[in-house]
């Protein structure tokens, strides 16, 4: 059995045998309670059979009660009986908070749910917090009310947090939880990753002065206009914004001349690994002494035989260099046969 106040959340399956079904399930609960596992937790919050809802309801367990809070097929009606028969109210807290998470919350009970997450409970309790979490976090409330929660728990780490992995959060709510988490590198790497960040969210990461790692995906970031991009020198690490700008898909023969000229040798790097660097300028590299740049161009789907050869005939003796050719999927037989008779004449490089 649960401790008083544990969540079964935060728990782990034991290595007991799982049940083959819902019904397998409810037999062994009859006969001896205990921990489930994570596939059998998930059998009882997808369960949809009345039925068998209501025989998972009399066991009167409050590791279920808590998956039966959150399941979206168990009646609305019938959540306050669950909250009442729990012994204690952390145990009630518990319910609350798994009903926070429901996919299909009605007004009436998105509204209990909102009390719940702006009334402390008692000073032993962080009820309101972690209710607040499961909103927030919660995919299927509105981006009104994501961005609501975000703005009343300001001070709440762990608010911030639901609130910016939560996929139905909009840009505004995404730059709140930003500004609310001091623009970290791991929020703003998620930020950059959300579906909804927009330019005002890459430009607000930009404009925080975030590290050299964050500032290169910021200025390859689709949402980022060319005039944004073409504004890499402000940046306070101009060489990794150029080297985000360098790898753009979008990049227009001025910016990439720009970049090759003035943006430093990541950049070169970055263009000669861009299928979409005009073409002169990947001559340019096949053509030129830059090491690092030509074990670029060797990943570049683009590359071509010819500009291929080119570095091959230079670096002929280095490993890597044919290994990264010979990894590179776009290139004829003839090519990768001559660079992998370079990489085999030593045995003992391992690539």
């Amino acid at each position: 059995m649960l401790p008083p106040d544990e969540d079964i959340s935060d728990q782990y399956g034991d290595e007991q045998t799982e049940s083959a079904n819902i019904e397998d399930l409810i037999a062994r609960f009859k006969e001896h309670p205990y921990y489930f596992s994570d596939d059998e937790e998930m059998l009882i919050a997808n369960e949809d059979d009345p039925s068998n809802l209501n025989e998972l309801e009399s066991l009167n367990h409050v590791g279920i009660d808590q998956i039966l809070a959150r399941n979206p097929n168990y009646s609305e009606n019938r959540l306050q009986h669950l909250m009442d028969r729990q012994q204690g109210d952390g145990r009630r807290y518990i319910i609350q908070r798994n009903i926070c998470k429901r996919p299909n919350l009605s007004p009436e009970m998105l509204n209990q749910c909102l009390h719940w997450a702006n009334t402390p409970a008692d000073i032993y309790s962080d009820r309101d917090t972690k209710c607040s979490v499961a909103l927030a976090n919660n995919p299927n409330i509105s981006p009104e009310v994501v961005n609501l929660i975000a703005k009343k728990d300001r001070d709440k780490p762990l608010v911030q947090w639901a609130a910016l992995e939560n996929q139905s959060a909009d840009p505004n709510t995404i730059c709140c939880a930003l500004e609310n988490l001091g623009y970290n590198p791991k929020a703003c790497r998620t930020a950059l990753q959300h579906k909804n960040a927009d330019r005002l969210v890459v430009r607000s990461i930009i404009e925080s002065h975030p590290v050299k790692e964050v500032v290169s995906e910021a200025f390859s970031h689709p949402a980022l206009d060319m005039k944004d991009v073409a504004d890499w020198r402000r940046s306070n690490y101009p060489d990794f914004a150029a080297w985000g700008a360098a790898s753009r898909p979008d990049i227009t023969p001025s910016l990439a001349d720009d970049l090759n000229k003035n943006g430093g040798e990541l950049a070169r790097q970055g263009l000669a690994e861009n299928p979409h660097t005009p073409k002169d300028l990947l001559d340019s590299y096949a053509d030129g002494n830059d090491y690092e740049v030509a074990v670029s161009l060797a990943d570049n789907p683009n590359i071509g035989d010819d500009r291929a050869v080119k570095i091959l005939d230079r670096y002929h003796n280095d490993h890597l260099l044919c290994a990264h050719l010979i990894e590179n999927g776009h290139l004829s037989k003839s090519v990768i046969d001559r660079a992998d008779k370079f990489v085999s004449r030593d045995d003992n490089y391992m690539w």
